[in-house]
């Protein structure tokens, strides 16, 4: 999804970035992504102190997935078909359980405040992106969201 959504993003106009994002292949901004997302992980894990990794790749990954809800929920699909709008549209209170329930996972790795704000905003940045050039969420943007929801928290966790 992040690598799809970051080669849909280099079109010129919304009809192409959604072509593109359909196509398999993900191209040299789809590549720079991965590379970038990879490397981003990688340090924040190496800053962290011996035996946090687990517990904060296992909150980060509970955060960045509940941001995918809170997506579904407020950015409307960009397709008439496609994952983005088979996956259904959870409700506010769904969303509020799904944040909970995630910031309870983010405690034992401890920095849950940066970690929720830097996830926040992170997401809440490419939802608008995704809004703005795409007219909504996809599969892609999904996923996207959620790669750029952890590399996030990932980082705070490792800054706190």
């Amino acid at each position: 999804g992040l690598a799809d959504f970051a080669y849909g993003c280099g079109a010129l106009d919304r009809a192409r970035a959604l072509e593109i994002m359909r196509d398999s292949r993900i191209g040299s901004y789809g590549t720079i992504a991965l590379l970038l997302s990879l490397g981003l992980r990688a340090a924040a894990l190496a800053a962290l102190a011996p035996g946090q990794g687990v517990l904060a790749l296992i909150g980060a990954a509970a955060l960045s997935r509940a941001g995918m809800a809170a997506a579904l929920a407020f950015l409307p699909p960009a397709r008439p078909d496609g994952l983005g709008r088979g996956a259904g549209r959870p409700t506010g209170a769904a969303v509020a359980v799904g944040l909970l329930i995630a910031a309870l996972a983010l405690v034992p790795a401890g920095g849950v405040l940066p970690a929720l704000f830097a996830c926040g905003l992170a997401q809440y940045a490419l939802a608008r992106l995704a809004r703005r050039r795409l007219g909504g969420q996809t599969g892609d943007v999904l996923g996207a969201v959620q790669q750029v929801g952890e590399i996030a928290a990932l980082l705070a966790l490792a800054a706190t």
